[in-house]
């Protein structure tokens, strides 16, 4: 678990009550969606697009696109999963929630499906927010 420090989290707080919280959450859940994409989202790319907004200076994100161009910016890095073309195909003809159509071709292709996770995140958070705090419950 990663706490933000105070500053952020008096603004996460201040956003939710916000329209721009309302217009950061995709309801076409993909479970490996693409980081830089709006096509989808999975909860962990909501999360994360949700603490870049209240991360960056007020007003400078408001939508899904200006929270993503604010990571790549601030250095986010998304984490990459290999995954095989038999378990991609299967993935999508037997899962709803499963979808590769929002990754660039090439890296598709390749099985590098770059996504989201709370590895990710956390490891972000500490990057950015030196007054955050990750906790370890076991």
């Amino acid at each position: 678990m990663v706490i933000p420090g105070p500053e952020v989290q008096e603004r996460l707080a201040q956003l939710v009550a916000t329209r721009t919280a309302r217009r950061l959450h995709e309801p076409h859940y993909n479970m490996l969606s693409y980081a830089y994409s709006t096509r989808y989202q999975n909860s962990n790319q909501w999360v994360l697009e949700t603490y870049a907004a209240a991360s960056a200076p007020a007003g400078q994100v408001e939508t899904r696109e200006e929270a993503q161009a604010w990571l790549k910016e601030a250095g986010f890095e998304p984490i990459t999963v290999r995954v095989r073309s038999v378990t991609r195909l299967g993935g999508r003809m037997f899962r709803a929630n499963v979808a590769f159509d929002d990754h660039p071709f090439d890296r598709r292709m390749a099985g590098q499906i770059d996504t989201i996770t709370t590895e990710a995140i956390v490891r972000f958070v500490r990057k950015i927010d030196s007054a955050a705090k990750v906790m370890v419950v076991e």
